[in-house]
C-alpha cells in the first residue's frame, strides 16, 4: 500500500518517507499509516488522494458528512440555467452571484447534473477539478461529501491557485532552467496538461484577473485548455464563480471565449488574444511594456508648476475615467443579453433575503491621536510631492503601507467602544483587518474588558483555523477578528460539519480597513452576511483626514465593477459620496 502524505511541515524529517519527484508527492510505503504520520494522511478530493488512488489502482470512498445539503429554490432555479447552457454548448459559464447566497452548492450540483446529462454514471465518472483559495478546500470538500449526487457522477480533486504547475507538463527548456521561478513561470506559460478533464470550477476566479502577468493565470488557462478551441465531450467545460470578475475589461481575459461573441456578432477570443480583441473593437486599451493595460493620462503634467498642465492633466484624467467607465458598461451589458452564460443575483432578489446595508462611522480624534495623524500623514505627504525621478517604487510601497498601518491604528480605540455596545445588544462582531498591529491593538482592549476573541489571520492554519471559526459560531468568542477576505463563513444559523448549528445571534460586520483591491474590499463585506442573514456592514474612517479621498477612490474602482456586471444601483458609492460630501479634508491633509 502507497500512502502519499499532504501538509507536511517545512523541515519534516521521518526515515521512512520518500520524496518521489516525477509525481511530486512524498510517500510512505507499508499497510498502515504509523501514528506519527496520521495526521499527514491525504484528505478526500485532494491531489494527494488522486495521486495516492492512482498509484495503488484503487479509487478509495469518500467519507459522508453528517450533513445533507438541499437545494434552495434560487439554486435549483440556478441549476437549471447553467446545465442548460452546457447542453446548447457553452464552452464556460460565469455564476457571478453576491456573497452568501451559496455558489459553492450552485456551481457543484450544476456540474454533478452536466455529468450525468454527459452520460457518465457510477462505473464511469467525470474527472472534475475545482481551484480555489486554499483557505476554502475545507468548504469545498464538506460539501461534496454532504451532497451525495456529486460523488455518484462525478471524481473530484480540489487544488489551490498556487498547486496548480503539479497539473502541467514542464517544457524542455523548463526543465533545464536554473532557477526554480523560471522554471515555474516557462511551465505555467508553456506547459501541457497531464489529465484531460472533464469539467473545471475556477472558485474566486478573481485570482485570474492579471492574466498573462501573473503565472498562475497562465497556469489556470493551461489547464483548462482555454486557449484552444472548445469541442464538448473533448476539452473541459469550465465554471467561473466568483462575486467580483474585476473592475477592467482587461481582469476578464480568461472569460474571453464566452465574451467575444456577446461583444460583437461572431467575435473570436482567447486569453492570449484578448488584448488586441479589446483594442480592435474600441474599447480604451493600448499595449504597455508589460502587456496590455488602461490608457491612463499624461502622468508627467501631474505635478506640474504650470497651472495650465496641470488643469490639462486633469481634464484628460475626467475624460479617461469616463472611457474606463464605458468599457465596464459594455463589458455589463454584453453579460445582460438575453440568454448569455452568466448568472447574478444578490440578495434582494430572493424573497424574504435583506439586502447588506452599509452605515458610515466617522471617527473624531482627540488632540494626541490629530498630533500622530499629522506626523505620519505629512511624512508620507513630502514623499508623494518628490518629482518621479527621486521617488524609489519600492520606497514607495513601505511608505504607503506605514501611513496606512498607522491610520489604521488610529481607529481602533474609538472603535473598541463600538463594538461594546454591539455585544450590550446581544450581536456578536465580525471585524475585518488588514494588519496584524490592529488586530493585536483590537485583541489587547478587547480582553481587557472580559471579551473572548477568535482570530482568523495567517497565524492559524488548517485545523487551527477552523477551530477559531467555530469558537465564534457556537458563541464561545463574541468577537471575530479577520484577515481572511474570503471563503470564510461566518452567518448566524449555520449548519456546522458536525451536524450542529452557529448560534442566531444576529452579526455586525465592521470593515476596519478597506484594502486597495477592490475585489477583497468587496469580498470581506459578505462573510457574515450569507444565506438570507443579515449582518450590517459598518465602515469607520477618520473624519476631515484623507481617508475620506481613499474611500472616494474605493467607491469608483466599486462603481467600475458593479458597471463590468450591469448593475444600475450602488448603495455602497450612494453612502460613501454622502459622507465626503459633508466632509471636506482640510488642507493641511489633502
Amino acid at each position: 500500500m502507497i500512502h502519499v502524505l499532504e501538509d507536511l511541515p517545512w523541515g519534516f524529517k521521518h526515515p521512512e518517507i520518500q520524496y518521489w519527484k516525477n509525481e511530486k508527492v512524498h510517500v510512505y510505503k507499508g499497510t498502515f499509516l504509523p501514528d506519527e504520520l496520521h495526521p499527514f494522511a491525504s484528505k478526500d478530493f485532494s491531489y494527494a488522494r488522486w495521486k495516492e488512488d492512482e498509484l495503488n489502482g484503487v479509487v478509495q470512498t469518500p467519507e459522508k458528512s453528517a450533513n445533507r445539503f438541499s437545494l434552495r429554490e434560487h439554486q435549483a432555479e440556478g441549476v437549471k440555467y447553467i446545465v442548460q447552457h452546457y447542453i446548447q454548448g457553452s464552452s464556460d459559464f460565469l455564476l457571478a452571484d453576491k456573497t452568501g447566497i451559496g455558489k459553492t452548492l450552485t456551481g457543484l450540483a450544476s456540474i454533478a447534473l452536466c455529468a450525468k446529462q454527459a452520460g457518465f454514471s457510477t462505473s464511469m465518472k467525470a474527472k472534475v477539478l475545482i481551484v480555489c483559495p486554499k483557505t476554502a478546500r475545507a468548504q469545498w470538500r464538506n460539501t461534496i461529501q454532504s451532497y451525495p449526487l456529486a460523488t455518484g457522477f462525478c471524481r473530484f480533486m480540489i487544488i489551490n491557485y498556487q498547486q496548480l504547475n503539479k497539473l502541467l507538463e514542464a517544457p524542455p527548456k523548463a526543465r533545464v532552467a536554473k532557477k526554480r521561478s523560471t522554471k515555474n513561470r516557462q511551465t505555467a506559460r508553456e506547459g501541457k496538461p497531464l489529465i484531460n478533464w472533464d469539467f473545471v470550477i475556477f472558485d474566486e476566479s478573481q485570482y485570474l484577473k492579471n492574466y498573462g502577468k501573473s503565472a498562475v493565470s497562465m497556469s489556470a488557462a493551461n489547464v483548462a485548455q482555454l486557449n484552444n478551441t472548445y469541442i464538448k465531450g473533448k476539452t473541459p467545460y469550465v465554471l467561473f464563480s466568483t462575486a467580483t470578475p474585476g473592475s477592467t475589461p482587461l481582469h476578464m481575459a480568461v472569460l474571453s471565449r464566452m465574451l467575444a461573441p456577446l461583444i460583437t456578432d461572431n467575435g473570436k477570443a482567447t486569453p492570449n488574444t484578448w488584448g488586441k480583441f479589446l483594442k480592435e473593437n474600441g474599447f480604451n486599451v493600448e499595449l504597455g511594456k508589460s502587456g496590455w493595460v488602461w490608457k491612463e493620462p499624461f502622468s508627467m503634467n501631474k505635478n506640474s508648476s504650470d497651472a495650465s498642465k496641470r488643469a490639462q492633466y486633469e481634464y484628460d484624467k475626467m475624460k479617461n475615467d469616463q472611457a474606463k467607465r464605458r468599457d465596464t458598461r459594455r463589458i455589463g451589458l454584453a453579460l445582460k443579453k438575453k440568454n448569455s452564460p452568466f448568472l447574478m443575483r444578490s440578495p434582494k432578489d430572493i424573497e424574504g433575503w435583506p439586502d447588506q446595508v452599509p452605515v458610515k462611522v466617522p471617527i473624531e480624534m482627540n488632540a494626541t491621536q490629530i498630533s500622530v495623524y499629522k506626523k505620519e500623514w505629512s511624512e508620507f505627504r513630502r514623499f508623494l510631492l518628490l518629482p518621479a525621478a527621486k521617488k524609489n517604487p519600492q520606497t514607495a510601497l513601505v511608505k504607503r503601507k506605514r501611513y496606512r498601518q498607522k491610520s489604521s491604528l488610529l481607529k481602533v480605540d474609538s472603535m473598541v467602544d463600538f463594538v461594546m455596545d454591539r455585544l450590550d445588544v446581544g450581536e456578536q462582531v465580525y471585524i475585518s483587518c488588514e494588519f496584524m498591529d490592529t488586530i493585536d491593538r483590537y485583541r489587547e482592549l478587547l480582553e481587557k474588558n472580559n471579551v473572548t476573541v477568535a482570530e482568523i489571520t495567517g497565524r492559524y492554519t488548517g485545523s487551527e483555523r477552523e477551530n477559531q471559526r467555530l469558537m465564534f459560531q457556537k458563541g464561545k468568542a463574541k468577537v471575530v477578528l479577520c484577515s481572511i477576505v474570503e471563503a470564510i463563513s461566518l452567518h448566524a444559523g449555520e449548519s456546522l460539519s458536525d451536524g450542529t448549528k452557529a448560534t442566531d445571534n444576529i452579526r455586525a460586520t465592521i470593515i476596519h480597513d478597506i484594502r486597495e483591491d477592490p475585489n477583497k474590499a468587496v469580498q470581506s463585506f459578505g462573510r457574515a452576511h450569507r444565506e438570507g442573514q443579515n449582518s450590517i456592514c459598518y465602515f469607520p474612517y477618520l473624519d476631515k483626514t484623507v481617508d475620506v479621498k481613499i474611500l472616494d477612490s474605493f467607491i469608483d474602482k466599486d462603481g467600475n465593477m458593479k458597471a463590468m456586471t450591469g448593475e444600475e444601483e450602488n448603495t455602497i458609492e450612494r453612502v460613501f459620496k454622502e459622507a465626503s460630501a459633508r466632509t471636506t479634508p482640510p488642507k493641511e491633509y489633502s
